[in-house]
């Protein structure tokens, strides 16, 4: 603000000539600088395309936040790990937008979109599937969650639609199950694998699902939670693992983390 009355001041001052001269100095020193700042953003732009910048491997959780987080849905005790040890063996995991954590706040896994996802354009105004690929710590592809509508349409009104689906692929391709999101708000949604019930999400509260197995036994909980951190709240979604789930179910609990983010979204 400043500058800009400086500079009208000595314009005002300066008789005719000098005002046009002062003009065309300034015009000259405006396009020189809007040339080089735009060379150095093509610059920039080319150098991240074709430079390899690699990733910094993605921290823990905080303790404060993981301690916070556990107790604000009544996790208090450090839970055993049930079988085998791997990720679906934790009792306890934490989905974050990208990564997935244990009880522990250890990093257990990364959330990565497909490569052949459709444009952000065909999910919108489409029916077009989105998947994300769940990678271990050494980059290797553990399952994929596939969002479409892959289930049996059944009628809505006048029209036969197809419900919105969320499915576990094995690394292999072969299916494992997949949650399917029944049309309107309902109670419970259906979990089936092989065109078979296996389980299903049952809604206990505001942000809180049960799962339940084929026996209509609560074997796990789902719960949308928030990370309190000064004024930062990024979404995080708690995966509790009873000791009697199934092990068909545990291979579908991140798929559903997302059917459960999706349930839980304004405009679902």
């Amino acid at each position: 603000m400043c500058l800009t009355i400086g500079i009208a001041a000595v314009l005002i001052a300066l008789p005719g000539e000098g005002v046009r001269n002062t003009i065309h100095v300034l015009l000259v020193i405006g396009g020189v600088v809007a040339t080089v700042g735009a060379s150095l953003l093509l610059l920039a732009f080319l150098l991240r395309r074709v430079a390899h910048v690699p990733e910094m491997p993605a921290p823990d959780m905080r303790h404060t936040a993981l301690v916070h987080t556990l107790r604000r849905i009544g996790v208090s005790e450090h839970r055993p790990q049930v079988g085998e040890a791997g990720l679906f063996s934790e009792p306890v995991l934490l989905v974050g937008e990208k990564r997935i954590y244990d009880q522990d706040g250890t990093r257990r896994g990364t959330f990565r979109p497909a490569a052949d996802n459709p444009s952000l354009f065909k999910q919108v105004f489409s029916e077009s599937s989105c998947s994300w690929e769940i990678l271990d710590d050494h980059e290797q592809v553990l399952l994929t969650v596939r969002e479409g509508r892959e289930a049996e349409p059944v009628r809505h009104g006048l029209k036969q639609i197809r419900p919105q689906t969320f499915k576990a692929i094995a690394s292999d391709g072969s299916e494992i199950g997949m949650v399917v999101l029944r049309l309107g708000w309902r109670r419970q949604q259906r979990i089936e694998a092989a065109g078979e019930n296996i389980g299903a999400l049952v809604w206990i509260s505001r942000r809180v699902y049960g799962v339940r197995d084929g026996q209509d036994n609560e074997v796990g909980r789902i719960t949308h939670q928030s990370i309190s951190l000064l004024f930062r709240r990024p979404e995080c979604i708690v995966i509790e693992m009873y000791d009697a789930m199934p092990d068909g179910l545990r291979q579908v609990m991140l798929a559903a983390s997302k059917a459960v983010a999706h349930l839980n979204a304004p405009s679902a």
